[in-house]
């Protein structure tokens, strides 16, 4: 099972230094993340599972996870006892808060190592049984089971030790040793599916065009699937178990539940979705319900800056909508336009283009003017208690579901995790990186535009996203525009110095 240690010091340790420590002793190791609350440790072909470190108020917390590799359990050892070293700390198990750990390589030593392994296979061989049991690893989920265990070389004579040896030896074969990682794993934006408990799940998404049959490396296991004909314009969406009867021939399991999967001629694929056909479950009347595309969202209230005049606005960033009721007509104002208005508002002094905005979302329905005045006593300015900068921006995605963006009529997520990305970008006032960024978003994300339209989608969600975040793309805005007229005095000025310099300089020499 996971084991977890804290660390108790009142120190806290530059990530640079981190690395550095645990880098010397584990060269080639990775930390996609370094420098965040939560940071994870790997090193290509040797780890199954990232170990976690944790930064506490207290000190620092470091997590191995069930079924990591034996070379997983020695950055874990190694980076205790680096950080017991930087911080002059004191490491304490997770079930033992008044007995330090004193010896590091004493309680976690190589036969302790080959023990836990052994019992993270046999408490899962168990579990697995009854329930599919998914582990997050690096590069892949993997679905345990018998099917697993299987491919390992595993059976029911196999004694649990040999069992735990050959089973770490596969799983670090199925992260490392298959020749890509692209899946049909979901991206945010996709509409998720209700099971038969009312849960919304993801949807596993296979999609097939002629000119890319060769897309995927392998099936990535969600509740759904979804076969998608790109050319055709044509598709289904079926229980994943569904998925077992009708897979391709080509497609071999890798566990319980994904496949490695092959591409399939234009024949192949065309069989494949007429079998596919016969599970469809959208013609089901159970499932045709409207709101399967959204969920149930708990409050979720963020900050976003508005001005350079030191003002904030509250908003609600986990709904989709926003409601203004006018008599007995309740409008919902879609987040989009509600970013929008707040930008237009309060950043531009534009009440005129607010109104416009109004009147034709809602085709002349609303009182306009009545609807600014109950925004605007809603969305009341608040002061900063200090001046603004880019470094304050703050994240404006749900962690459940993203942020919705829009680029003539299409609507695009940002998972909150990418969003980090925009905010470096943003921070770094990096217009041109931001364009390209959305272009390998939708390009990652299967939109099928021509390389022309593709920029033009990507310079739209950057522009939306701008409003989001209530900046502006004017070259006089102070943040990220450049002002012509305070260049033009800089460039005189720094030409009047030069030339006293000059004359300075002919005068001395003269004399």
């Amino acid at each position: 099972m996971s084991v977890c240690v804290t660390i108790r010091t009142d120190k806290t340790v530059s990530p640079l230094s981190i690395r550095s420590s645990i880098s010397t002793l584990h060269p080639g190791i990775e930390i996609p993340d370094c420098g965040e609350t939560t940071s994870h440790f790997y090193v290509p072909g040797k780890s199954i599972r990232a170990v976690e470190l944790t930064k506490e108020d207290n000190g620092y917390e470091v997590r191995i996870l069930i079924h990591s590799s034996r070379y997983d359990w020695y950055i874990f050892r190694d980076l205790i006892s680096q950080l017991l070293y930087l911080t002059d700390g004191k490491a304490y198990l997770e079930d033992d808060d008044d007995t330090p750990v004193n010896d590091v390589y004493l309680e976690f030593s190589d036969e302790i190592i080959a023990e836990n392994l052994k019992n993270d296979y046999s408490s899962t061989k168990v579990l697995s049984r009854k329930d599919n049991v998914i582990i997050f690893c690096v590069n892949r989920w993997i679905c345990m089971g018998d099917q697993l265990y299987k491919l390992a070389g595993i059976d029911d004579s196999t004694p649990d030790d040999d069992a735990a040896n050959r089973l770490e030896k596969y799983l670090l074969s199925v992260q490392w040793d298959r020749p890509g990682h692209v899946s049909t794993e979901p991206p945010e934006c996709f509409a998720k599916m209700r099971d038969k408990d009312g849960q919304m799940q993801k949807v596993s998404i296979y999609l097939y065009s002629d000119d890319n049959p060769d897309r995927y490396d392998y099936i990535h296991y969600e509740p759904f699937f979804s076969i998608y004909d790109a050319d055709n314009k044509d598709g289904v969406v079926i229980d994943y178990a569904e998925l077992h009867k009708i897979a391709p021939s080509s497609w071999s399991l890798f566990d319980r539940e994904q496949y490695d999967c092959k591409p399939l001629t234009r024949a192949e694929f065309n069989d494949f979705m007429a079998k596919a056909k016969k599970y469809d479950i959208r013609n089901n009347a159970d499932n045709n319900d409207e709101d399967t595309s959204e969920l149930d969202r708990e409050p979720d209230i963020r900050h976003i800056h508005i001005d350079t005049e030191n003002t904030r606005v509250a908003v609600d960033v986990s709904s989709g909508f926003w409601d203004l009721k006018q008599g007995d007509t309740l409008f919902h104002i879609p987040k989009f336009i509600e970013f929008q208005l707040i930008y237009l508002l309060y950043r531009r002094k534009d009440r005129i283009s607010a109104a416009k905005l109004l009147q034709s979302s809602f085709m002349g329905e609303m009182n306009v003017e009545d609807a600014l005045d109950v925004f605007e006593k809603t969305h009341t300015p608040e002061p900063l208690t200090q001046p603004f900068a880019l470094s304050d921006l703050e994240p404006l995605a749900n962690p459940e579901n993203g942020l919705s963006l829009l680029s003539e009529g299409q609507k695009v997520t940002i998972s909150a995790k990418r969003e980090n990305e925009l905010l470096k970008l943003l921070i770094a006032k990096n217009q041109d990186g931001l364009v390209s960024w959305f272009e390998n978003y939708l390009i990652a994300n299967g939109y099928d535009f021509t390389r022309d339209v593709m920029h033009k989608h990507a310079i739209n969600l950057s522009t939306c996203y701008f409003n989001f975040q209530c900046l502006d793309t004017d070259e006089n805005d102070p943040f990220f525009g450049y002002d012509k007229k305070k260049g033009i005095i800089r460039f005189w000025l720094v030409m009047i110095v030069l030339c006293s310099i000059i004359m300075l300089s002919l005068i001395i020499l003269i004399k």
